[in-house]
């Protein structure tokens, strides 16, 4: 960051954010991209010498409020890199601003991976874990599940360490902290040796797809559906053409399901079959899907009540809201 002649530091220029699909804007007074953990600090306590509140952003992939400010925004960009793979105790400490899509492959190198990501990967770590990101699957833990450590930069420019060894509930508060707490420098998070996943999709007729949803939750791995109101809304989310692999031959009112299981075959064993892909983990997680521009808002129920839901909610739309012809992600 930059100084004054007299040596204090001061602040970037003003700047208009927008996030990915530009649902949320500000304009801010001074926008910083620090590269370091002291960097990150001045600029804390310059903001908060000229009264100035702080708010810090990764990639901006969050549809919610929880970045605009009038004051100072702090970029996590320059922040980023893999510190350290620790085989010893099978962890890795990534600097905040690490794009998951950058952590992959370099893992893998080293025999680990992540146990589970969501069906984005080009968020930042910091922001992933902040805002509670999660893949799929009953028995796997969102993305903040793991974690062991943090250092984050506080309100006074401080640096504080958390610690699942030292205080697991101070750490537990810190992991999904939306940015409250501070700026993230840092987190350890717990690996597990590197795997291979089976992608599966095919096409049911939604009750069908009811009729067997704990079924298809209890034997995969991960699991996710997309209902599709109309013959159309599956473009909308740039699903692939499942029409000739399916299990029904409608094209409305039907689920779109997607599997993800640990495999041991060569990816060779699926390329000739349409709907199936096999590779590394950070490879299957995010999928094939291109992410559309699209807003969104996401609810959690009880895994009993889900298909119950599901099913008010198909009723809701196709009663009221026939409009409404974008698909229905459900996930567990």
């Amino acid at each position: 960051m930059p100084s004054s002649e007299t040596g204090s530091p001061t602040l970037g220029p003003s700047m208009i954010w927008r996030n990915w699909v530009s649902n949320q804007v500000c304009r801010v007074k001074h926008f910083e991209m620090p590269s370091s953990d002291h960097d990150v600090c001045s600029t804390i306590k310059a903001a908060a010498s000229n009264d100035l509140r702080v708010r810090v952003v990764g990639t901006g992939h969050s549809y919610t409020p929880i970045v605009p400010t009038d004051g100072v925004l702090i970029s996590a960009e320059r922040l980023s890199g893999i510190e350290n793979i620790d085989p010893t105790s099978g962890s890795v400490t990534l600097r905040g601003g690490t794009r998951i899509c950058d952590v992959g492959p370099e893992l893998r190198s080293a025999g680990w991976a992540l146990p589970n990501q969501g069906d984005i990967d080009l968020q930042t770590i910091s922001g992933a874990v902040s805002t509670g990101t999660h893949g799929s699957g009953d028995s796997l833990q969102c993305l903040a599940g793991p974690i062991i450590g943090m250092r984050i930069a506080i309100g006074d420019g401080s640096i504080v360490d958390f610690d699942a060894s030292q205080d697991t509930d101070a750490l537990n508060a810190a992991k999904v902290c939306l940015g409250m707490l501070g700026v993230v420098l840092s987190v350890t998070m717990k690996l597990v040796p590197a795997f291979d996943l089976h992608d599966k999709i095919w096409r049911e007729d939604f009750e069908e797809c009811m009729n067997h949803l704990d079924q298809l939750c209890q034997e995969n791995r991960s699991l996710r559906v997309f209902w599709c109101p109309t013959e159309h809304s599956a473009s909308l989310y740039s699903l692939p053409d499942t029409s000739g692999i399916g299990r029904t031959r409608s094209k409305a009112d039907v689920c779109e399901i997607r599997t993800l299981n640990v495999t041991t075959q060569p990816s060779a064993a699926v390329e000739a079959q349409a709907g199936e892909r096999i590779g590394p983990s950070y490879r299957i997680f995010p999928g094939s899907i291109p992410m559309p521009n699209h807003n969104e808002c996401e609810y959690s129920v009880p895994y009993e009540d889900g298909p119950a839901v599901l099913r008010e909610i198909r009723k809701l739309i196709q009663t009221k809201h026939p409009s409404q012809i974008f698909p229905v992600e459900y996930r567990t």
